[in-house]
């Protein structure tokens, strides 16, 4: 008898600690803001994701919306993109994204490997209930390509988020 309990216990542990870890439900991600962003960058390079630029920035602030628009008329350093929200539960899980900017033709290149790119894809993490920040900065000649830039957000296969922004001389 005493087996079969110490059998049954051990079984019901398992289920009990599944239980009590509430599902992740991810409802829909809603894009609050688009346009010219404000991003303040400390003077180390320890965070972020990697472009097709190689670069890495660590922020002082959280990144945001100063002007809205979709049309880009790039200035030097021109930070563009969005501000969403993640809609789901529990509140406050963080999970990861999968972030695809595409480039027109001719695309993005590089000056000194001289590889051409027409598309990143960047892994993140949103936390839902949160707002993220998703966005390019355009500061060297070469990464200035006129045309329809698309930022795509995915959670997995399911596409969250698609936004387009024209970008202008």
């Amino acid at each position: 008898m005493f087996k079969f309990a110490l059998t049954f216990a051990l079984c019901l542990i398992p289920s009990l600690a599944m239980a009590q870890t509430p599902a992740t439900k991810i409802d829909s991600l809603d894009i609050v803001k688009v346009g010219v962003m404000k991003v303040e960058s400390k003077p180390t390079t320890t965070k972020s994701n990697d472009i097709s630029t190689g670069m890495r920035v660590d922020y002082k602030e959280d990144p945001h919306v100063v002007t809205e628009t979709r049309t880009i008329k790039v200035e030097d350093e021109m930070v563009f993109g969005l501000e969403a929200k993640l809609n789901g539960s529990p509140k406050g899980r963080n999970i990861k994204v999968k972030i695809i900017w595409t480039y027109p033709e001719p695309g993005i290149k590089h000056p000194t490997s001289g590889k051409i790119t027409l598309r990143d894809e960047i892994q993140g993490s949103h936390k839902i209930g949160g707002t993220e920040s998703y966005f390019w900065t355009i500061g060297n000649d070469y990464t200035l390509v006129p045309g329809v830039w698309t930022v795509e957000i995915f959670d997995g296969t399911r596409r969250l988020a698609k936004q387009e922004f024209t970008i202008t001389r």
